[in-house]
């Protein structure tokens, strides 16, 4: 691995950034192969990763209670909620008072909006009030 690595970068330090680019999309894409979606299914199924383990994490009632029932996009808030997402998160995902849970949804606004996510005038500023 380390030996790919090496030569990836020795490859990228001659590259134009053309190339550099299809690299990282290429790598990007690699990212979510089968083999990779095999992975995040087992580690899903792991017992060292059960919701039950994690102290006052929202119930999927809980968190999607703002949305009609039987609303589809109920139903993927429900099942999108612990994955990363380039969308805001609607409620913090564990209980927490009404004031933090309007700092969790800011503060998960400002990362997405700093990382690039969702768009921004003034990054620099997002990683200040982050901290």
């Amino acid at each position: 691995l380390a030996q790919e690595r090496k030569a990836r970068l020795a490859r990228l330090k001659e590259a134009s950034k053309d190339e550099i680019e299809m690299e990282a999309m290429e790598r990007l894409d690699n990212m979510m192969t089968s083999r990779h979606k095999n992975l995040c299914e087992l580690a899903q199924d792991d017992s060292s990763y059960a919701l039950k383990k994690f102290y006052k994490l929202r119930t999927v009632e809980d968190y999607t209670s703002g949305f009609e029932s039987g609303d589809a996009e109920a139903a993927t808030e429900a099942q999108m909620r612990l994955y990363s997402r380039n969308k805001p998160i609607p409620k913090s995902l564990t209980k927490l008072g009404e004031e933090q849970n309007r700092t969790a949804v800011r503060i998960n606004r400002a990362i997405l909006q700093y990382c690039g996510d969702l768009s921004t005038s003034f990054p620099a500023a997002l990683a200040q009030y982050i901290l």
